[in-house]
């Protein structure tokens, strides 16, 4: 039996942000993590008649996720953009856990509070970690120290961090 096209849907709409939760943690540049959960709901998309139904979707997923990260990984390694080295990435990608029932919930939270954000500080978000622009190149771009910069993000993370844990509750 195979997956028709209705369940696939239903099963990626619903395992989504496990999926992508797992691409985040592994290539952290939100861009490219988008990038890369574009390319694997793709795959998965044109491989969905190997899934078998009743098996673990998102292991499934998370299997061609880590194939789209690795062939990305060795597409910059070539170029020098490579962020750290196989050994490192091989114990991040086994320390992530293999299922979270609550990170639909954490991710909702946390989207809430970027939204209580003053623009300023979602500006140097989105600068930081949408973009992937590296601190340095930031400070120059807003005219502010760098020492300014680290601060500003630790402020805000910790804003965030209140926020989520306030909200979780």
């Amino acid at each position: 039996m195979h997956l028709s096209g209705a369940e696939f849907v239903k099963l990626l709409t619903e395992n989504y942000n496990q999926i992508y939760g797992y691409i985040i943690r592994l290539q952290p540049c939100y861009d490219v993590a988008e990038d890369l959960m574009q390319e694997t709901t793709s795959t998965m998309w044109e491989q969905r008649r190997k899934f078998t139904p009743g098996t673990n979707f998102v292991a499934w997923g998370r299997t061609i996720a880590y194939y789209k990260i690795m062939d990305y990984r060795h597409q910059t390694k070539r170029d020098k953009k490579v962020i750290f080295n196989e050994e490192l990435f091989k114990i991040i990608e086994q320390s992530i856990p293999s299922a979270n029932p609550h990170s639909d919930t954490y991710l909702q939270t946390l989207r809430n509070c970027l939204t209580r954000l003053k623009s300023d500080d979602l500006q140097l978000l989105r600068l930081r970690y949408w973009k992937g622009i590296a601190v340095n190149d930031i400070s120059k771009r807003l005219k502010i120290s760098l020492r300014n910069v680290y601060y500003q993000l630790a402020r805000i993370q910790g804003l965030l961090l209140i926020c989520v844990e306030r909200d979780e509750k």
